[in-house]
């Protein structure tokens, strides 16, 4: 079933001028019973009920409000262990930073948004040698991102006590399914843990196209948001209203979506990284449409390069791509931890967003 069909069929109702707003303001999402939100018009996105995840460590009590907990390291040096907040984002960007990972300052400040209890830093000797963050999503799914551990703090199990507190604290959220798309350093650590590699994504690297706009596609207007939520709904597998309305506030110009016979039947977003820019999450059904806008958004690179996070199900917009002469950077293992409560839809799923929100 394509996916403009699908979204027809549990009732989205994506039309042309559809679900007008003011500004980029996305309709609110009502609450329903637990694990459930409403999409406008009282239709309902796929969301099971939520239930309790079965893990190593649960036993172990998180740190209340605001608390600090001091933890002994493998080498018996000690770590203090605390929330990670606004204060600390040049130190966590440090930590990024030696990473060469692509986030900016502006993206821990939306993480820490998204999540504020659920972000941690790791503390040794008065300085930040490690971070992580989560993000919940609707449909009994969270993101764990940004595990990242000082070089000179490697080996300690650092990296091991932040995602085990992360896991916690999405426990005592009652978060079924818990995702993380690793990178070969990380990968044998949550392993270790219990998640289970699903899906291999590739991060291609090159310079922009400058071409002309496709005609089917054209800029998103403030009235497309709430159509876009939802085509990244259907592909994504959940709701993440947070991320969606951040991408579209925050940069406009990057936001493309593709006209079809019945209305917006793809879209595509972007932003700015610290090294290069980088386009998705790209959803649509068909190969046509998803190059049009894959083509849409290399068009409007502006850094001298940029990134796309592709998983292995997306051939056509690798072919693109590598023709345009990317190449492949690094790979990441989508993994996942528990039951699967909102499985991606990889035919509609084309470019991810980011390996810190899925």
């Amino acid at each position: 079933m394509g996916l403009q069909r699908y979204v027809r069929h549990v009732g989205v109702g994506i039309r042309k001028n559809h679900g007008r707003m003011h500004g980029n303001q996305l309709p609110e999402l009502r609450g329903g019973a637990a694990g459930h939100r409403s999409l406008p018009h009282g239709r309902a996105l796929h969301s099971p009920r939520s239930h309790g995840l079965s893990c190593g460590g649960g036993r172990r009590k998180i740190m209340p409000e605001a608390a600090m907990e001091q933890v002994i390291l493998n080498d018996g040096s000690a770590m203090l262990f605390r929330r990670l907040t606004r204060t600390d984002i040049p130190a966590a960007d440090a930590l990024r930073q030696a990473a060469h990972w692509n986030q900016t300052e502006r993206d821990w400040e939306r993480l820490i948004a998204f999540n504020p209890d659920g972000c941690f830093a790791a503390e040794v000797d008065g300085r930040v040698a490690g971070s992580a963050t989560t993000t919940v999503y609707d449909g009994g799914v969270a993101w764990i991102g940004m595990v990242l551990v000082a070089p000179a703090f490697r080996g300690k199990g650092i990296g091991r006590k932040l995602l085990e507190a992360s896991i916690r604290h999405l426990k005592m959220k009652n978060v079924p399914s818990i995702k993380l798309d690793a990178t070969p350093l990380g990968e044998p650590l949550y392993a270790s843990i219990g998640f289970k590699g699903y899906r291999k994504i590739t991060r291609m690297r090159g310079q922009g196209m400058k071409t002309g706009m496709p005609e089917s596609i054209r800029r998103a207007r403030p009235e497309d948001a709430a159509t876009v939520l939802q085509l990244d709904s259907l592909a994504f597998g959940c709701g993440r209203r947070q991320v969606i309305k951040a991408l579209l506030e925050d940069f406009p110009e990057r936001a493309f979506v593709s006209d079809g016979r019945d209305g917006v039947n793809g879209m595509v977003l972007g932003r700015r990284g610290a090294s290069a820019d980088q386009a998705g999450p790209l959803a649509a059904a068909d190969d046509e449409t998803a190059l049009a806008l894959l083509a849409a958004a290399l068009a409007a690179v502006e850094a001298p390069e940029c990134v796309l996070d592709v998983p292995e199900t997306s051939a056509a917009c690798m072919k693109m791509l590598e023709r345009a002469g990317y190449v492949m950077e690094r790979q990441f293992t989508r993994m996942r931890l528990g039951a699967e409560a909102a499985p991606e839809r990889w035919a509609a799923y084309r470019v991810v967003h980011c390996p810190e929100l899925g």
